[in-house]
This record gives C-alpha cells, sequence and structure tokens, in this order.
C-alpha cells in the first residue's frame, strides 16, 4: 500500500509519494482515505486573536507569524466502538519520511483544500483522527515571525530561518480532533488548522524555544 504526500515549502507544493503501512486491521476490506487540510481565513483568526504577544503567556495575531512549518510522521484514524470490541486499535498510516508542511501556506476557508495524505483504511465507522509531529532534533516544528516578538525574557527577532517549537506531546500522543466518518470503499477526511486558537496561548521557554499546540478541527 502506498500513501501520498503533498510537501509543502512557502509558496511551492510538490508531490512526494512515500511508503505506509496500516497497524490492527480488522476488516478484510478496505476503502482509499484522503486526509484534506485547510486554515482558517484570516478575517477569524484575527478575531479570535488580539495582544502585543509580550507577555509571558503570549496573544499573537496571524500577521505575527510567516510560517509555522512541522514534519508529520503518521495519521491514525479511531474506529468507533462497537459492543464487540469496545476498545478498538488505531488504524494507522504511517509514512517511510516524515511530510513538511507549513501550516500558515494551507489553503484558506473557501478555497479547495489540500490532499496531504492518502491511503487505505479498513472499512467502518470512525470518530476520531490524530497527526503525529516528529520529536528528531532536525525536523522538530519551527515558527518564523514578521516582526520582533518579545515572550517573556526571550526576544525573537523577525526573520529568523525557524525558532524551535515545543508542542507537548505532538509526537508521543499525536495531535487529536473528533471527527465522525464512514469508510464504504473510500472515504474523506477533511481537517482544518485554526490559525486563531492555535496563537491564542504562546509560551517561551527558558532556552527560548517557543510552546505551543497546533489547534486542527474537523472541518464540515
Amino acid at each position: 500500500m502506498h500513501t501520498r504526500f503533498i510537501r509543502m515549502t512557502g509558496a511551492a507544493v510538490a508531490a512526494l509519494a512515500v511508503g505506509a503501512c496500516a497497524d490492527g486491521v480488522t476488516s478484510a476490506r478496505s476503502g482509499p482515505v484522503r486526509v484534506t487540510m485547510q486554515q482558517t481565513s484570516p478575517a477569524a483568526a484575527a478575531a479570535a486573536v488580539a495582544g502585543e504577544g509580550t507577555a509571558t503567556l503570549g496573544k499573537l495575531s496571524r500577521d505575527d507569524i510567516t510560517s509555522l512549518i512541522v514534519h508529520v510522521t503518521a495519521i491514525e484514524f479511531l474506529p468507533a466502538a462497537t459492543p464487540d470490541d469496545p476498545d478498538p486499535p488505531w488504524e494507522a498510516l504511517a509514512f517511510d519520511q516524515p511530510a513538511r508542511i507549513d501550516l500558515l501556506a494551507l489553503p484558506t476557508e473557501g478555497e479547495s483544500p489540500l490532499v496531504i495524505a492518502s491511503g487505505g483504511v479498513a472499512d467502518g465507522n470512525y470518530r476520531r483522527v490524530r497527526l503525529f509531529l516528529s520529536d528528531e532534533a532536525a525536523l522538530v516544528p519551527t515558527i518564523v515571525f514578521s516582526r520582533d516578538i518579545v515572550v517573556g525574557q526571550s526576544t525573537f527577532a523577525a526573520g529568523d530561518p525557524g525558532h524551535p517549537v515545543t508542542s507537548p506531546s505532538a509526537a508521543q500522543s499525536g495531535i487529536k480532533t473528533d471527527v465522525t466518518f464512514t469508510v464504504e470503499g473510500g472515504a474523506e477526511v477533511h481537517l482544518l488548522f485554526d490559525v486563531g486558537a492555535t496563537f491564542q496561548n504562546v509560551t517561551a521557554t527558558g532556552s527560548g524555544k517557543v510552546m505551543l499546540s497546533p489547534v486542527i478541527r474537523a472541518r464540515p
């Protein structure tokens, strides 16, 4: 089985095909599942965030950020519980190499969504999706600011190649979102990167890293 991922670098988009394997398959039948992503519109993001980003717990606006780059290592889908299987295992699409995605270069609401992954998943009902991010030193999430930002005792200069971002549990337990869908010979799962919610709570570490948790929601 093969999974196709979209690699994004700024405004440039290129396709990357990598191998994938599905774990915990409980059905003899499987169908192709496409995972698409968008980001909230600039107006929605601006309405959700206010402040100058100068406190230990800072709020940043969409205009303060040039890019937020993550490396996705896997996408997993949680089947719905049944009387016969009240605690089913996650269905996994694991990738041979991490996929680099700039979350702020995703299409916005109202535009055609970007297909970030596709692969075979066992037929059935599902209730949750989670994305795993790499925690390897060379592949940790990074953020680039459009202006100098002061958070607590740390100053983050505009235009630097990328400040490391710590995203609690993103590598271990994944970024989760509740989404209900059914695979019957195929399905499409729509995800939305919530820009405003992501940048409402930003913390600096003593080592000069930025702490934030990317917020991913289901899109109808």
